[in-house]
């Protein structure tokens, strides 16, 4: 994560509006919200890659593209585009709803020596763009 004073600043702000608001992301405004989502996602591929992403479920259950979409106003565009591919690599409709079904398929993979988001973890884990994106995004709060 990058050091940044404003950004955490901002983040800081963000989870205190989200709370504020009970948890329910659809009462922020678009920059908190962004923050919000964001970096909690980012943190998890950071720490897990994107199974690690893929593995937790959020309040409220929201479809991946709400990911995509915060990804893409950040700037983030790349990772953006990572989650969207790995999530429409699972072979059932609506992974989002489906924690468990997710996490089975995980592990099939894995006992068949598969590492199906190995190619696209190479983009989103880790990656320094997305914490700068957001950086430049609270500058211009």
């Amino acid at each position: 994560m990058l050091d940044d004073p404003l950004l955490d600043e901002a983040t800081s702000r963000a989870f205190a509006v989200l709370a504020a608001a009970g948890g329910d992301l659809d009462r922020l405004d678009e920059l908190d919200r962004t923050l919000v989502i964001v970096t909690s996602a980012q943190g998890l591929i950071d720490n897990g890659g994107l199974r690690g992403f893929f593995e937790n479920d959020f309040p409220g259950t929201p479809p991946y593209d709400s990911f995509v979409a915060a990804y893409r106003h950040a700037g983030a565009v790349e990772v953006a585009a990572a989650i969207a591919r790995a999530a429409a690599r699972y072979p059932f409709r609506d992974p989002h709803l489906h924690v468990e079904r997710r996490r089975d398929w995980h592990a099939a993979c894995a006992a068949r020596g598969e590492r199906p988001f190995e190619d696209l973890d190479v983009v989103a884990c880790g990656n320094e763009q997305v914490w700068m994106a957001l950086a430049r995004l609270a500058r211009g709060r």
